[in-house]
């Protein structure tokens, strides 16, 4: 097992996503997957000539558009929020009541009218007309990136993963968004008091959470107040240098 400490706080911030703008992701494996068609002609690719910026004549046109509002995805949102130019607009799309209240709550808190909240299940995604389609039928245009962040379920642990003795002080991902979001909550205030998170896991939504949760700490114990604890045998296992951790028995 490898444990990587420090430098977590240098992550992206959105380590589970994948930015669109001529390719496809798939959608996580419980929802149907976004389709993806250009929607073009052979000789059509001569007469497209990009998408306009969004006008008050054109309230489905935004600079970008958010699908997912999970770790990563929150993640996206506030990162615009507080950095985005004057006058941008965000679009996120999330079909889980709980997840677009989150968002609302996050947009409030930061002070953003930049972002709009919209209860939908993105369809089907066109990048080169750059437009989404959800399943209601409504479609949004974007003029920069749209940013695919519907992650993936976590895996359960096995009955009997967690001691008996430290069930109080675990919380485990892959039970629902709801439940999801409160052990990402209760992560986050503990890192804001001081304390620190492990984070068992290998994959991209673990480095994700792990980064976010450092982020959230006071400076002075930002750089150690979350742990990576994952197996060496998995893609982020392979793409750290071996000298940033420190091999468990």
């Amino acid at each position: 097992m490898l444990l990587l400490q420090h430098l977590l706080r240098r992550a992206p911030a959105a380590a589970a996503c994948t930015v669109l703008t001529a390719s496809y992701t798939q959608a996580r494996a419980q929802q149907a997957p976004l389709q993806c068609d250009d929607g073009l002609e052979e000789d059509d690719d001569d007469k497209f000539e990009g998408p306009r910026r969004h006008t008050l004549a054109d309230p489905n046109r935004y600079d970008s558009i958010v699908i997912g509002c999970g770790v990563s995805g929150t993640a996206a949102v506030e990162a615009v929020a507080k950095h985005a130019d004057r006058g941008h607009r965000c679009l996120v799309l999330e079909s889980d009541a709980f997840a677009v209240r989150r968002c609302e709550a996050l947009s409030a808190e930061v002070g953003s009218d930049i972002i709009d909240c919209v209860r939908a299940r993105a369809e089907s995604l066109n990048p080169l007309l750059r437009q989404v389609r959800t399943t209601h039928g409504d479609e949004y245009s974007y003029a920069k990136k749209c940013l695919v962040a519907t992650g993936a379920a976590a895996a359960v642990p096995p009955p009997g993963f967690v001691d008996e003795l430290c069930v109080e002080s675990v919380r485990c991902l892959g039970h629902g968004e709801a439940a999801d979001a409160a052990a990402v909550r209760d992560a986050f205030s503990v890192a804001k008091r001081g304390g620190k998170v492990c984070v068992v896991g290998g994959s991209w939504q673990a480095v994700a959470l792990a980064a976010a949760v450092a982020r959230a700490a006071p400076a002075e114990t930002a750089g150690e107040s979350a742990s990576l604890v994952f197996p060496e045998a998995t893609p982020i296992g392979a793409r750290l240098p071996k000298d940033l951790g420190k091999k468990l028995r």
